[in-house]
């Protein structure tokens, strides 16, 4: 899906160009108060910052982790109240202020630094707290804390001293490294303890558990000979669907206690390479190989094999040593689909992107093939295509279970009529569709694709109906497959048959027969000859969704949304603005001293600047706080999920933003 090379601004005529940076970008956490922070900086200590300035009457929004120019703002507003330097810098002398508010807020309270083996349940019992206090006093929305990290501490009421008559039981403990392939389960039973006494004991609200993660063990004490076995309830017992001959003995759970494998809805596997199996047995044949972070969901168990589903709908068992467990969270299930290009004149690709961020996609489109301008059944390998590689990319994405959808289509022929044309040919009768559309399946079955997205963005208004027959008759085609069958979109606001931009495009039609409706939500600014403006503003996106759910059910609509950045020229001496990457917007803003601002209004960021020549322009971006926005959109209408153009693009905490709000469905 071209977003930008539709209206003919490709990476091949960039006047202004900046090769990508190798400088990591990873999300980190240092311990709140270790570092200075400042504009542009991100980590759990800035995300605890822009918590307690929501909660003092400074508000920033969304507590993103990003030290986005309007956190710096607030910073300056808290500064100013407490006679600092406004300087929006939090230094030695703001944290000092900050923490004696917490304290203050807090009551009576101490002031510890984290040391090694520390959880929060640990402190909060040592001080006679809870752990809800502090992570309330510290601003923390999870359970992770650093080693040298100082925690603002409420003292709870001290524990009376028992009566001598009864001394208080001492339970035993040990400490235990996790390893490779370790399950909470699987320690409480080495160690004769509960999952329910070790997650107590380590403060976790979850099964989650890490190689090298320090856990205390208390060793459990038996119980009395009259207390019969706790049996589960049997609604949350799921069936052991393999026949009794396919099922190894496997390892039983002691008497009382259900192993949390019976309530993981996802495993994620914990070893560099993993098989999936047919069966539950290890001597079944093995489907294919997970690597290591790959999330699996669970549908359900039988004794040491958990039964998953695959990135092609299809199912599979993994052994429980080859996983960890996780259980439901809050957040909701969402689509996620990355686009994918390989590397571009002056733009990397989307390989690592991939890669990195695979436990947070559920579908790759790589944008490989373009509908030949003289034969329009068939299909042509576009850009630098070449069949090794995209073997590779495919596997590779399968073994970390993220689904591939082939991108078909009809752009960047040099004309936008070759385009209608080409695809005049195409729908012209229901053989020279077929012809299409078997030639389609092939290439599904050649790769391995997973689905197909049909990206046909210029097309004859006389066609309207053709097309939507086109839809329907893959979706039958599909239907013995099991492929998934996307489309590609023009956002629009209202439904006009004779738009030659948007009615080609029947709405409720293609609704009807598509599984997923990717609705393009960006170019409000950045086509040829636009005024300088955000390129997906919140309101733009509001008023598409406003008719689009009329058309379309909420939860086949994915809304595309850009990562990418454009810089305009305010002189009007060019009228095409320039594509550029995220990490070239925020190398051009630092090249030009330009201040970032973010926009209120668009709920984008933006910044002006003056070029070489003496041109005033103006560049307007996505970052990790207009997709924290975005994100909030899409929860609102309950949309089937989002997708972006493209991978590799993106300011890499755009990610945080997208898991903070929703998990990506597999």
């Amino acid at each position: 899906m071209v977003r930008i090379n539709k209206y003919g601004l490709i990476s091949m005529i960039l006047l202004i160009s900046v090769l990508f940076s190798s400088v990591s970008f990873a999300y980190i956490n240092p311990a709140f108060g270790a570092r200075t922070l400042k504009y542009g900086m991100s980590g759990e200590d800035v995300r605890i910052l822009q918590n307690f300035l929501n909660q003092n009457s400074y508000p920033i929004g969304t507590a993103t982790g990003y030290f986005s120019p309007k956190t710096g703002e607030a910073v300056k507003k808290f500064q100013q109240a407490n006679r600092l330097t406004p300087d929006g810098i939090v230094g030695r002398q703001t944290f000092a202020v900050i923490f004696k508010i917490m304290e203050a807020k807090n009551g009576d309270t101490v002031r510890y630094t984290v040391q090694p083996g520390d959880t929060l349940y640990l402190i909060a019992k040592k001080y006679g707290t809870t752990v809800t206090d502090i992570k309330k006093a510290n601003g923390l929305t999870g359970d992770t804390i650093r080693i040298g990290q100082v925690l603002v501490i409420p003292r709870g009421q001290q524990p009376s001293s028992p009566s001598p008559a009864q001394p208080p039981t001492q339970t035993p403990t040990l400490k235990y490294t996790v390893k490779p392939g370790d399950t909470v389960y699987l320690i409480a039973k080495n160690n004769n303890s509960t999952v329910a006494e070790i997650k107590k004991a380590n403060g976790l609200t979850t099964d989650n558990i890490y190689p090298g993660q320090v856990l205390v063990i208390p060793k459990a004490t038996a119980p009395p000979a009259t207390q019969p076995p706790a049996s589960p309830p049997p609604a949350t017992q799921p069936p052991a669907t393999p026949p009794p001959a396919t099922q190894p003995p496997g390892n039983q759970p002691p008497a009382g206690e259900q192993p949390p494998v019976q309530q993981f809805t996802e495993v994620i596997v914990s070893r560099d390479s993993a098989p999936i199996r047919e069966g539950a047995g290890a001597d079944l044949k093995i489907i294919i190989d997970m690597v290591k972070g790959a999330r699996l969901p669970v549908l359900s168990t039988s004794g040491d094999w958990f039964e998953v589903r695959l990135f092609n709908g299809k199912k599979g068992w993994i052994h429980r040593d080859d996983v960890s467990g996780k259980t439901a969270d809050n957040k909701p299930a969402r689509n996620v689909i990355g686009f994918y290009t390989d590397d571009e004149t002056n733009l990397i690709g989307s390989y690592n992107t991939m890669v990195g961020q695979a436990d947070k996609l559920t579908s790759i489109a790589p944008f490989w093939f373009r509908i030949n301008d003289q034969d329009a059944a068939s299909l042509d390998p576009f850009g630098n295509f070449s069949q090794a590689n995209a073997r590779k990319v495919i596997g590779d994405a399968h073994r970390r279970n993220v689904k591939v959808l082939a991108v078909v289509h009809n752009l960047m022929y040099g004309n936008n009529a070759t385009a209608r044309e080409v695809m005049r040919t195409l729908l012209a009768t229901p053989e020279s569709r077929k012809a299409f559309i078997d030639n389609v399946v092939t290439l599904m079955q050649d790769y391995g694709f997973d689905g197909v997205n049909i990206d046909t963005e210029y097309i004859n208004v006389a066609d309207r109906d053709k097309l939507s027959m086109l839809i329907k008759e893959l979706k039958t085609a599909f239907a013995d497959q099991g492929y998934v069958l996307t489309i590609s979109i023009p956002g629009k606001m209202s439904d006009d048959p004779n738009n030659s931009w948007s009615g080609p495009f029947d709405y409720a039609a293609i609704g009807q027969y598509a599984d997923e409706v990717v609705v393009m939500m960006y170019l409000e600014h950045g086509y040829p000859g636009s005024p300088p403006g955000p390129i997906s503003s919140v309101g733009f996106i509001e008023k598409i969704l406003q008719f689009t759910v009329t058309q379309i059910p909420a939860d086949k609509i994915v809304a595309a949304v850009p990562v990418f950045g454009s810089d305009f020229s305010l002189d009007g001496k060019d009228s095409k603005s320039l594509y550029l990457s995220y990490d070239q917007v925020m190398k051009r803003a630092k090249a030009n001293n330009a201040m970032v601002i973010f926009d209120d209004k668009s709920k984008t960021p933006m910044f002006r600047y003056t070029d070489t020549l003496g041109q005033q322009r103006e560049v307007w971006f996505e970052n990790a706080e207009s997709m924290a926005y975005k994100m909030d959109i899409i929860n609102k209408w309950n949309l089937n999920g989002i997708a972006l153009w493209r991978m590799g693009m993106e300011d890499p905490l755009a990610w945080d933003s997208i898991s903070a709000k929703a998990t990506a469905q597999k």
